[in-house]
């Protein structure tokens, strides 16, 4: 999985198998999701005595110290930070241009990162590592370094020397002839002295190049070490020769990391894969001569006369006298490192045989003459019994192989079968025998599958990398197709030639007709699937229409003069009908939520106003109850915030409503507070409290998946309003569920997340002014709903005309266009004949004056909603529409066409302002 898209201050969540790991437990087999930005935690300061037990081990910590300079890895930098812990491996996972980070070496600085320990196998700490970013994570607390010492270079006897005055320059920079490279580091030496420099980047240095080297000088047993160096070849040669001393005076000290020659007598002789060593004995001391890698030394015999160069490493030790005060350190024992197999050089070889050798070689030889006859006849016994058993392992695994399903062989590079298995021999109707050393091409195969199986087998031998092919077809004897699936590996010899070729291939024939036959279902569910959402969309259409003239109508019935008991009947009926919509929508909403097509808006509301909306709407039912409806919203609870406002309503509609209906005598109460909240989001926490003592159902999204309540008919619309609300809570970012309150009353809680929005929103609306006297067109073919939208927009005084067809309607708008032209269209989406969406793009490609097009639909599918934005719809309204939701929409569409009018218009006059300078000066010149 790719880390790209991670950085420090990430929330995320991590799935996978813990294991124990080496030191502390680990997740392997991570799978990592984003879940948004946090702050960082506070970064720990690390306890220089706690640090050793490795509590900081991969925490976030702040530490303090001086940065060396750096060095390029693998897509990061490197660097060595000198800290009250020593020095630590630091690693900045993404660093800048590697110029921009000469500018934090030599500076002390506070650096924020993760903290690494390394351990042993048996868990004894070996080292600290700290993992950086980013140079953000690094701040500069004091500068230690002045720019122009290194400019100066320094002598190499100078180093570390007693002066009795502080340097604030850490680094110095010196000069001199490469004398000896080792891995990691070498030896330099200038007309004053030899010192030791740590460069591990200095691969391309040579003995005999002139190099400056800037560094840290370190003392050490062996002298001045030039840690952490930089070095920069100088392109001169220089010829150091070697100075001929003796033991006694390289333990002088005078020849300290210089190029010596010694002459001395070999003692022993040792090697291995690291390093080569001769011990050596020059007058009465005794010294080792040591080449580092596995380039072995020509064989001496012991007490051969020899002289070495090489560079004399000489370790010191302490000397105390307590009286005197005398603290130096002394030289204690030395060594050479060899540059070459040439620096060992033979001055007189000790003979091969003397009388003292001859008889115990002879001895010795007899001895192996006996051993030899009794181990050859031991040896001949044991080459008989692993013949057996040799057999009898190649006949058992070739029983395996044969008994494996799989087809299994193998090619030489010349494409020759060597070894075939049961089953491939079966595929191609022979036997193993006759199949041995033939090519494909010998075989009764389709030319194009052999020619192909040969290229892919060439490939795989000259790239000696194996080959996976997930879906391979060939043909059986019969002509049926058959799938494999095929690895291809080549075999090499120990030169690294790959000689032959493994193939083996597992028929997944039945997985692809699994395969096929699981497509053929998808698409059939997907056809059941449209065919479920087109008849919910025409039912819909069906009911909503005449539903919508029997709320509407009721709603103009109870605006007149009525008896008390005709408004029972009509307030009944409007109650009924209301119900019967919203079984309606629970029904259309929950197949959208199931078909995963359900898309929530997002505007701003006003909490408080649609909270207001929604007890209102209930307030009447509660009141026929006796029951008291009571609303707490806590003081920190936003004005306006961003979310839909009418999926929020729709919730509380099902869960105050199931508490109304639940409770006999009572109140029932609504509470909103708020849980948390930052800068761009805030959590609402919604409680709906009833007296009626229910034992609430468990909250679930798979209320529906109740098969006895599907048979019996035992299903409520309570279940329904509860499984739909589950549904809308958890698009929300929420959740929901049911506890007792304090009082152990029945409380039924959820949570949504909802955006921050910086500045409330004005109440006031502009809708009915807006619409006063203008004029306006109605196209329905339900003659109902016709008549209710006539009434709801004389009532703020439009002038309005009605048609019962889209031909109607074009007729009525070519017949306005000149003089009177309509300024709001109403069309309804589902009309015989020709529909609404037909009339509006004829609206839009006649180019008839219209300023405002409003759809009115029975279900905001996705298809519809698209097809409004392609049309330059204006709204979308869903039926039935009630007159508060189209003042608001009017009023919506014209303040958004206002803010993009007036943001032309300061361009404009932008652009006005720019020719009037322009005007004003070309008058002055």
């Amino acid at each position: 999985q790719s880390l790209k898209h991670l950085e420090p201050g990430v929330r995320v969540r991590i799935r996978g198998v813990s294991a124990p790991g080496e030191f502390a437990p680990v997740i392997v087999q991570p799978r990592i999701d984003r879940l948004g930005t946090t702050a960082l935690p506070t970064a720990e300061e690390v306890n220089p005595e706690v640090a050793p037990s490795g509590k900081y081990d991969s925490k976030w910590v702040v530490l303090e110290g001086v940065v060396r300079p750096f060095a390029k890895g693998i897509g990061s930098a490197e660097f060595n930070l000198q800290t009250s812990l020593g020095s630590v491996v630091g690693t900045m996972i993404m660093p800048p241009a590697f110029e921009e980070l000469q500018q934090y070496v030599d500076t002390k600085v506070r650096v924020r990162g993760v903290m690494g320990t390394t351990f042993t196998s048996k868990g004894v700490l070996t080292g600290y590592r700290l993992f950086v970013h980013s140079p953000v994570h690094m701040q500069v607390l004091q500068r230690l370094t002045d720019a122009s010492a290194l400019k100066v270079r320094r002598r190499i006897d100078e180093l570390l020397r007693f002066r009795g005055e502080a340097n604030a320059s850490q680094r110095v920079m010196v000069q001199g002839v490469v004398t000896l490279r080792v891995p990691n580091r070498l030896y330099i030496q200038d007309e004053s002295g030899s010192l030791q420099v740590l460069a591990p980047s200095a691969t391309s240095v040579r003995v005999g190049d002139v190099v400056e080297a800037v560094g840290y000088p370190t003392p050490s047993r062996q002298g001045p070490v030039l840690e952490d160096a930089v070095i920069r070849p100088l392109k001169q040669r220089g010829e150091i020769a070697p100075n001929e001393v003796v033991a006694e005076q390289i333990l002088n000290g005078s020849y300290a990391n210089r190029l010596v020659s010694v002459e001395a007598r070999v003692v022993s002789q040792g090697g291995g894969l690291a390093q080569q060593s001769l011990m050596l004995q020059s007058g009465y001391n005794l010294f080792n001569a040591v080449l580092e890698g596995s380039v072995p030394l020509r064989t001496l015999r012991e007490g051969s006369i020899v002289r070495v160069q090489g560079v004399a490493l000489v370790t010191r030790r302490p000397r105390t006298e307590r009286f005197r005060g005398d603290f130096n350190a002394v030289p204690d024992s030395f060594r050479i490192l060899l540059r070459a197999p040439s620096d060992v050089q033979v001055i007189k070889a000790a003979p091969l045989w003397n009388l003292r050798h001859a008889w115990p070689v002879i001895g010795f030889l007899m001895m192996l003459i006996c051993m030899a006859m009794l181990w050859a006849r031991t040896l001949r016994q044991r080459v008989e019994q692993q013949t057996s058993l040799i057999e009898e392992q190649s006949a058992f695994l070739r029983q395996v192989i044969d008994m494996c399903p799989d087809r299994i062989s193998v090619k030489d590079n010349e494409g020759r079968y060597t070894l075939i298995n049961q089953a491939l021999g079966q595929e191609l109707g022979q036997s193993a025998e006759e199949i041995v050393g033939k090519r494909d091409r010998d075989l009764d195969l389709d030319p194009s599958q052999v020619q192909s199986t040969e290229q892919e087998d060439r490939d795989v031998l000259e790239s000696r990398s194996e080959m996976r092919i997930p879906e391979q077809m060939r043909t059986d004897r019969s002509g049926q197709p058959m799938w494999f699936y095929t690895v291809k590996r080549p075999m090499l010899d120990e030169s690294g030639r790959a000689t032959h070729l493994l193939q083996v291939s597992n028929d997944i024939t039945a997985h692809k007709q699994a395969e096929q036959t699981l497509q053929r279902a998808r698409e059939a569910a997907e056809a059941a699937n449209r065919a479920k959402s087109e008849f919910l969309a025409n039912m819909s259409h069906e009911i909503r229409t005449p539903l919508n003239g029997i709320i509407g109508m009721s709603e103009l019935c109870l605006d007149t003069d009525l008896s008390s008991e005709q408004r029972e009947y009509v307030q009944a009926l409007k109650l009924s009908g209301d119900s019967l919509l919203g079984v309606i929508n629970d029904i259309v909403d929950f197949s959208k939520i199931e078909a995963g097509k359900l898309e929530l808006e997002s505007r701003r509301f006003e909490i408080r106003e649609m909270l207001g909306t929604v007890l209102k709407t209930l307030a009447l039912q509660a009141h026929s109850k006796g029951l008291e409806l009571l609303c707490d919203i806590a003081s920190d609870v936003p004005q306006v915030v961003q979310g839909d406002s009418t999926r929020l309503r729709q919730i509380l509609l099902n869960l105050i409503g199931d508490a109304i209906r639940a409770t006999a005598k009572g109140e029932v109460c609504v509470r909103i507070a708020v849980e948390s909240e930052d800068d761009l989001h805030s959590v609402l926490r919604f409680a709906v409290t009833d007296t009626s003592g229910r034992e609430l159902p468990a909250v679930s999204p798979t209320v529906l998946d109740n098969e006895d309540s599907l048979h019996t008919g035992q299903f409520s619309s309570a279940d329904l309003g509860l499984t739909i609300s589950s549904r809308l809570v958890g698009l929300m970012r929420g959740r929901l569920w049911h506890e007792p309150d304090a009082s152990g009353r029945n409380q039924l809680c959820f949570t949504v997340s909802v955006g921050a929005v910086s500045a409330t929103r004005s109440r006031h609306r502009r809708g009915s002014l807006m619409l006063h006297g203008t004029r306006v067109l109605i196209v329905d073919d339900n003659e109902a709903h016709r008549q209710l939208l006539q009434h709801m927009l004389n009532a703020v005084g439009t002038r309005t005309l009605c048609a019962a067809s889209a031909s109607e309607g074009l007729e009525l708008l070519h017949q306005y266009a000149k003089d009177d032209p309509f300024e709001l269209a109403l069309i309804d989406a589902d009309m015989p004949v020709t529909s609404g969406f037909v009339l509006a793009e004829q609206i839009a490609t006649r180019k008839i004056p219209v300023s405002v097009v409003m759809m009115l639909d029975t279900s905001a599918q996705r298809h519809a909603s698209q097809r409004c934005r392609d049309l330059n719809v204006d709204a979308q309204l869903l039926k039935p529409i009630m007159s508060e939701e189209l003042l608001d929409t009017v009023d919506r569409v014209v303040q958004a066409r206002e803010s993009s009018t007036a943001q032309s218009r300061k361009v404009i006059q932008h652009q006005a302002s720019l020719n009037v300078l322009v005007a004003e000066d070309n008058m002055v010149n």
